[in-house]
């Protein structure tokens, strides 16, 4: 009877294992690098990526990032825009939020300007 219940508990703990193998892949899933991510460690790649490769169809969500509350990913932001854009539009990723709505409405309206989704090259004011 005791090897009864062991053998029955063995198998109950190895369809959990089973279960959380099959299942822990999303469970655990940390992603890779993603411009939408609301994680910094997923955020703050795609931005250095999108900086090295001069994706200029990372732009939208670089400019959406300049308004975020966590310093580094405006530092990030502001970095990957330089490096594919050249510009900067008075943003300082430290200054004041007053001052940085200011410059963000400047990136807004660079981007209404240029489209760079709709052209190989971007820059200029």
């Amino acid at each position: 009877m005791k090897l009864c219940r062991l053998i029955n508990f063995l198998l109950v703990i190895q369809l959990c294992l089973f279960t959380l193998l099959v299942a822990g892949c999303s469970l655990f899933d940390l992603g890779g690098p993603n411009l939408n991510s609301d994680d910094p460690s997923q955020k703050i790649p795609a931005m250095r990526q999108a900086a090295q490769n001069h994706d200029i169809s990372a732009i939208p969500a670089l400019i959406d990032a300049l308004g975020s509350e966590d310093p580094a990913i405006r530092f990030y932001a502001i970095y990957a825009l330089e490096q594919i854009t050249g510009q900067q539009f008075g943003y300082v990723y430290y200054a004041p939020e007053p001052q940085r709505d200011t410059a963000i409405e400047r990136w807004k309206e660079w981007l209404a300007k240029n489209n760079p989704n709709n052209s190989a090259k971007v820059g200029g004011a």
